[in-house]
């Protein structure tokens, strides 16, 4: 009698009292995929979290370092030539520090030294616009003001694009695109691309009007880890206009390529 008086009761209830509970497990486990994806991206972006230091927005402060350190040689010289590239950020989604710097040494001589400072401001979901300066070392001593934009342009082309303005009132902008093109998740392609321009003519940098200079290349990395990647790289030079006939009355070519060993090291 039990019993049927129990079949009774369950048999009143409505079908969605069973579903509800069924559905909760999948939900659950979809909650749980989500947070393993957020964590995945977080690693591979190699991101530090500091919770503690709150941004402007109520975010968090995370900061990332790359630096790709490279020597080799060219097709021009008998010299080895070594070059380093430093990028590094700290901040939020919002407000960005950059810190930058690159450089090339022939033989054991400094040929450009480049030292940026840069205040970055997310504009839109992939793009921040920049402001600062960028202290020359070599050839010459020269300081710049600087503004400019940064992101990630369609097909994943990650972008710069900066005017500077000289200490002396000198106009020249700089465009650069790279792409990274995954064989598989270890052995990456990154094809890049730099475009130089120049207002006016500048002896004493070696720089005319025009079009001065596009830089053209090839990097291919291992990436045993997130933090450390042996790589090769090809890549051509080029100058052009007034900047070439300035090179040629110097006696040098308006034209290399470069074939260098090099790693990448993130924190």
């Amino acid at each position: 009698m039990r019993t049927n008086l129990l079949l009774a009761l369950l048999s009143t209830l409505p079908a969605s009292a069973f579903a509800a509970t069924d559905a909760a497990e999948p939900t659950s486990h979809s909650a749980m995929q989500q947070a393993q994806m957020n964590s995945a991206t977080m690693d591979s972006f190699a991101y530090a979290k500091s919770p503690e230091h709150p941004d402007g927005h109520g975010g968090s402060v995370y900061h990332a370092v790359s630096v790709e350190l490279d020597s080799g040689i060219t097709s021009g010289g008998s010299e080895a030539i070594s070059s380093w590239d430093l990028s590094g950020w700290i901040g939020g989604d919002t407000n960005k520090l950059w810190l930058q710097s690159e450089g090339e040494l022939e033989g054991s001589s400094a040929e450009t030294a480049e030292f940026w400072g840069l205040y970055s401001r997310k504009i839109s979901d992939y793009w921040d616009a920049q402001i600062g300066a960028r202290m020359d070392v070599e050839p010459e001593s020269t300081g710049y003001a600087v503004v400019g934009f940064k992101g990630l342009a369609p097909y994943f082309f990650e972008t710069g694009a900066h005017l500077f303005v000289s200490e002396d009132g000198d106009l020249s902008a700089r465009f650069r695109q790279q792409n990274e093109l995954l064989w598989t998740q270890r052995l990456i392609s990154e094809p890049f691309f730099e475009i130089n321009l120049a207002a006016q003519n500048n002896e004493d940098l070696g720089v005319g009007a025009g079009l001065s200079d596009i830089e053209v290349g090839l990097q291919t990395r291992y990436e045993i880890d997130r933090a450390f990647a042996p790589y090769v790289e090809v890549r051509h030079e080029r100058v052009f206009g007034k900047t070439a006939d300035l090179v040629r009355a110097e006696g040098d070519s308006t034209s290399d390529w470069f074939g260098v060993l090099g790693v990448k090291l993130g924190f």
